[in-house]
Parts: C-alpha cells; sequence; structure tokens
C-alpha cells in the first residue's frame, strides 16, 4: 500500500506537489518504532540529520484526527518541512547525483555526513550538507516553474476521492509511524488513516509559503526565482500569466 502512499504522507503529498509516484523511502525506517530507546529519543536525534530544517520533531508526527493533525500533524507547518526536505534531497541526491533513493538518505546513521564526505571528495568543492540541499531546491523549482507553464495549479493539487475516505490506508511497516497526541508519542499502524479535504488544503497553503509560491496558484514568486537564481524563468512566466503573486 505504501504506493498510494498511507500511513506516509510524505509520500502522498509528493504525489499531488510533482509528477506522480515519486517512489521514495527515505523517512520509512527512520520514522519506524526504533529497537532501543524511546521513540522521543530516535525522533530528536532525527531531527539533527534533516539539514536546514533541523530541530524540529514535530516534522515526523503522523498524527491525523483532531487538533493536533492541524497544531503539529500531518495539515501543520511542521509536516511542510518534512516535505519539502525530501523533495529537495531527492531533486539533489537521487536525481542530480544519481544515488539509488533505497540506500540513501540514511538518516539516523550515516546522512548526512556519508553524501557530504562523497560529494567534496569526488567534486573537489567545499560545499556544505546546507548547500547542496539549496541546489535541491532550485532544481525543484525550477520543475515546479516548468510544470506550471504547463498548467499546474492549486486546484489541481488534489487527491483522488478514495483518499478522503475510510480504507485509503494500509498497514505501515517498521512498526509504524510517530503520532503525537495529548502530551505523548506513540507508533502506530495507522491501518484506518484518510485525509481530510480542508486539512490538505491547509497543508497546501503552508507548504506554498515555506517554498516561496503564492497562496492563491501554488506558482513561484519573481522574489523566489530570483534568490534561487532562476531569473530567466521570470519573463516567461510573467508572458503566460504564471508569476506567483506576491
Amino acid at each position: 500500500t505504501a504506493h498510494w502512499t498511507m500511513p506516509w504522507v510524505e509520500w502522498a503529498y509528493a504525489y499531488i506537489l510533482g509528477a506522480g509516484d515519486p517512489a521514495w523511502h527515505g523517512f520509512m525506517a527512520p520514522v519506524g518504532k526504533p529497537a532501543t530507546g524511546t521513540l522521543e529519543e530516535s525522533l530528536t536525534k532525527l531531527s539533527k540529520c534533516t539539514v536546514p530544517y533541523t530541530d524540529d520533531i514535530f516534522m515526523f508526527n503522523y498524527a491525523w484526527q483532531g487538533e493536533e493533525a492541524w497544531k503539529t500533524g500531518i495539515y501543520s507547518p511542521h509536516k511542510a518541512k518534512q516535505i519539502a526536505w525530501g523533495r529537495h534531497y531527492s531533486s539533489f541526491w537521487n536525481e542530480a547525483m544519481a544515488f539509488r533513493e533505497r540506500l540513501l538518505p540514511e538518516l539516523g546513521t550515516h546522512s548526512p555526513e556519508m553524501e557530504t564526505m562523497y560529494y567534496r571528495a569526488v567534486t573537489g568543492k567545499k560545499d556544505s550538507f546546507a548547500d547542496t540541499m539549496r541546489m535541491g531546491q532550485k532544481i525543484w523549482t525550477l520543475e515546479r516553474a516548468i510544470r506550471v507553464m504547463h498548467g499546474r495549479s492549486r486546484e489541481k493539487e488534489d487527491f483522488y476521492p478514495y483518499m478522503y475516505m475510510p480504507g485509503a490506508s494500509g498497514m505501515a511497516i517498521y512498526g509504524g509511524v510517530p503520532i503525537y497526541e495529548k502530551g505523548k508519542w506513540r507508533s502506530d499502524n495507522c491501518r484506518d488513516m484518510y485525509l481530510d479535504r480542508k486539512g490538505v488544503d491547509d497543508f497546501k497553503t503552508h507548504f506554498y509559503a515555506l517554498e516561496g509560491w503564492d497562496k492563491e496558484h501554488g506558482w513561484p514568486t519573481q522574489k523566489t526565482m530570483n534568490e534561487l537564481g532562476l531569473k530567466r524563468m521570470i519573463e516567461p512566466m510573467k508572458k503566460a500569466g504564471k508569476l506567483g503573486k506576491t
């Protein structure tokens, strides 16, 4: 069931934000039930690895019901950071650098040190891991601009109706996904998870804001394109009426 993406919502969200099945397993094992120590300890360690979005343990909260889903769970700004991290990492390391995604990232163990050592040894450059993630964001945003020029917009980024109905989820492996509710963490298989339409819409607002895309359409703004060194795309987008509003 992972390939229709629940309960790993980072996979589900990547589906509608990108170009189909991302086939990306980066967070599945790392957020699973730890063999030793507490779940909170494991997630705290994991939160140190997700440069530049570090020290936010709620990125890994898969709460999907009630107030917590909007506050710190799958419809929150915290979850937007997890999805952004995955898309930026994948764009640079798995696509541009051609690392097999089942091998890297190794979050919680060897990443991001392994990637940085490899990159510096092969290229001779001294870029930091954060620098490579910024390049990943540039690639992701360029792809976004191209999709926007071909008609991509907020209203088209939606799931099939079954994702909003009971039965949308399968069963998580690796001991489940983390759920934070009532001040406590637990691992849960989430076999009954399904999405909320308003929640998904709220998530898109948070994600677009984080990426520098406009709220109305999900189109990259001129400011974002300039900051990422994508100036050549501004005029074509402007002429097509597809440049995001600041």
